[in-house]
């Protein structure tokens, strides 16, 4: 029996917090008395009041039951074609099923006071194949090399639904047959992504590494003819301590270096219109849904750099690190309202230049070491 959290009406706590200092909780546990035509009704102290009720009401008679039922699955397979290439294959399955039941008894106030019942489903699958091929080769007595090129495909897919009674025609009866005025709702999200990406480290003599990466995403929820988007990145870090003589009292340093782009891609169906069908007149009415769709929807980029030293000080008992870093997020995708003569309440655009900069300092050491 999950309780509810925030503001909910139906929340235990709520109910507390409201509860009148003359009132005390021992006294509120007596939450039910049955009426003259035989119907437990909840003892409360100010009936129909905006959100107040009986918290040991709430806590009997509101029950939320959440079942989840998962299944989870993992399967590699290894091959190497060389002493310094090997091929990985695998596949990854995430799968739950959220059944919940709410009950709402009658004569519960502000929310309920002729009861409800509701019951909702949530399913929800994620899907990944992928493989990879890895490369790692000592070129010399300088130089070595590890490589990877692979390939994902990601299939999400969330179906979601619910029927709610609207309140309950025979008290205290709970079934989606013994609906005042039921509702029903049912909702299907799918997604796919297919990437291709690459890494290469070269590293010389373990005083330095240089590392690229690249990455090409391809998305279903991004227009056709447009859907794919590329973001790399590249770094150094060098251990300068080991490369150049240094003051005795360093015993440690590198510096580090990056550049960076990430991608993302769209929730889905932003690009075309979409309709709702609900029950109504003689049958079913569609409805248009009223956000306006963006035909030429962009991904999101981020580019971010960053620059920085770690230091090891007087026998290493002070650490030092420091970092500067600044990123850039453009073609963020943002709400905007739009005005009611439009026929629509609201439209998504590509906009937006967020940056955030700024330097990081971490000092930690020992002051006393012990022999």
């Amino acid at each position: 029996n999950r309780q509810r959290t925030g503001d909910a009406f139906d929340n235990v706590n709520r109910h507390v917090a409201r509860l009148p200092r003359n009132i005390s909780l021992e006294d509120a546990k007596n939450y039910s008395y049955t009426d003259a035509g035989g119907f437990t009704r909840q003892n409360f102290w100010n009936p129909g009041s905006n959100g107040g009720s009986n918290p040991y009401w709430t806590k009997n008679n509101v029950p939320a039951i959440n079942e989840r039922n998962r299944i989870m699955g993992f399967a590699s397979l290894n091959y190497k074609i060389l002493p310094e290439l090997s091929l990985t294959l695998r596949s990854g399955l995430d799968k739950y099923v959220d059944d919940v039941e709410l009950k709402w008894a009658n004569n519960t106030y502000t929310i309920a006071e002729k009861g409800n019942y509701r019951v909702e489903q949530r399913d929800v699958m994620e899907l990944n194949n992928d493989f990879l091929f890895s490369y790692d080769k000592k070129i010399n007595e300088d130089f070595n090399i590890s490589a990877n090129f692979g390939g994902n495909i990601q299939q999400n897919k969330i179906i979601s639904s619910f029927t709610d009674n609207g309140g309950l025609t025979i008290e205290n009866f709970f079934t989606t047959g013994n609906a005042a005025a039921g509702t029903f709702d049912r909702s299907l999200l799918e997604r796919e992504k297919q990437s291709l990406y690459a890494t290469t480290d070269i590293g010389y003599k373990n005083l330095a590494t240089l590392t690229l990466t690249g990455r090409n995403d391809w998305s279903s929820t991004l227009p056709k003819g447009s859907n794919s988007y590329f973001f790399s990145s590249a770094g150094i870090t060098t251990i300068v301590s080991d490369i150049f003589t240094m003051p005795s009292f360093i015993n440690f340093a590198k510096i580090r270096a990056s550049i960076a782009q990430t991608g993302n891609d769209a929730d889905p169906y932003n690009l075309t219109q979409t309709y709702t069908s609900s029950v109504g007149g003689n049958g079913v009415i569609i409805n248009r849904d009223s956000r306006l769709p963006i035909s030429n929807l962009k991904p999101e980029i981020t580019t971010s750099q960053e620059a920085g030293i770690d230091l090891r000080l007087f026998d290493s008992r002070i650490n030092v690190e420091f970092t500067w870093f600044n990123s850039n997020s453009k073609n963020q995708l943002l709400p905007v309202t739009l005005p009611a003569a439009s026929g629509w309440s609201s439209e998504f655009i590509n906009a937006g230049n967020v940056k955030n900069s700024g330097i990081e300092l971490t000092v930690g050491g020992k002051i006393i070491k012990q022999s």
